[in-house]
């Protein structure tokens, strides 16, 4: 359970990291990844 968590804040993080610059839909959309993560 705990893998698999930290697992998908790392793939969040690579995210942060494809998009440098976030606009405010891919902020939307990590917002809800992160709200997703935590149901």
């Amino acid at each position: 359970m705990l893998s698999d968590f930290s697992e998908k804040i790392q793939g969040l993080f690579k995210k942060f990291r494809n998009y440098g610059k976030l606009t405010d839909k891919e902020i939307e959309e990590i917002c809800r990844d992160i709200r997703l993560l935590f149901l």
